[in-house]
């Protein structure tokens, strides 16, 4: 049979809506593009007609869909990264990242692990984020990352237990402690680092959980971290080591990955010039 059929797709927002008439044509507008297309004395069935729809929705739907970007953040790491009391993401970089995205008009979701997981992740490229944030720049992980401009420094030290007989680095000589991979404190230890096995946790709080147990003899962490987390758990601390002159933290992409980098980058700025950024850092001291 002759099936003349007129079919004109509205868009309006995100979404098309669809009016259906017989007539002699096929209209698609989208965003003042008007193609007209003449189906007249077609011979054809239905699923012609639902070919052409599901094509016509299909091109509509998939311009308008946000790229959707994946941040590593740790846990244990207060203030700066963890979980808070519902079970989600909380501290400065992640409320400073969701700043970034919400600047910037895009969408991010928060892959949370252990520190070192997502960030071997990243490095590793294997897909499961596309960057982290928080991160400490060093040049060995310039190695296999791209860094934004930081948006503020964190110092890295060794704390000990108050009664603890270490009084010098060469006391940790044969002896246990917690500390992350390429963090100033390695770089400190220089050769020293051999003589000391060092541990990674999940998390801070292990790490301190470790050290009031005495199954370690020290722990490397940020000065704030480390302070925050012994008055939580009543844990009377000393720091062994003060030398880091401050360590840059900043947003890290995968090695190459200049589109997200110049995203960054651009939406960072604005919120460091306009006092965000400090606003946020502020609202947890």
């Amino acid at each position: 049979m002759n099936f003349n059929m007129f079919i004109h797709i509205y868009k309006v927002s995100k979404f098309p809506f669809l009016l259906l008439n017989y007539d002699n044509k096929l209209t698609i507008l989208r965003k003042g593009l008007n193609i007209q297309i003449n189906i007249r004395r077609w011979k054809m069935k239905r699923y012609v007609v639902s070919a052409v729809l599901l094509f016509s929705i299909a091109w509509l739907s998939n311009a308008d869909v946000k790229k959707e970007y994946l941040c590593g953040i740790a846990i244990g790491f207060q203030p700066y990264q963890y979980v808070n009391e519902k079970g989600e993401p909380a501290g400065i970089d992640y409320d400073v990242t969701k700043a970034v995205f919400d600047n910037a008009g895009l969408k991010v979701t928060f892959i949370q692990e252990p520190w070192d997981n997502v960030l071997l992740h990243l490095m590793h490229n294997v897909g499961k984020v596309s960057m982290v944030c928080g991160a400490e720049m060093s040049d060995e992980r310039k190695k296999y990352l791209d860094f934004t401009d930081s948006y503020y420094s964190r110092n890295i030290v060794i704390f000990t237990l108050k009664d603890s007989a270490v009084e010098k680095i060469s006391d940790l000589y044969g002896q246990i402690i917690t500390g992350d991979r390429h963090s100033f404190i390695e770089r400190f230890l220089g050769d020293s680092k051999n003589k000391i096995r060092i541990m990674t946790t999940v998390s801070k709080e292990d790490s301190f959980i470790k050290l009031k147990d005495k199954k370690v003899v020290a722990v490397v962490a940020p000065l704030e971290v480390g302070n925050f987390i012994a008055k939580k758990m009543g844990l009377e601390v000393r720091v062994l080591s003060e030398k880091d002159p401050g360590s840059h933290v900043a947003f890290a992409v995968a090695k190459g990955d200049k589109e997200l980098l110049d995203i960054l980058n651009n939406s960072l700025s604005k919120l460091i010039k306009d006092g965000t950024v400090i606003k946020i850092m502020n609202k947890y001291k």
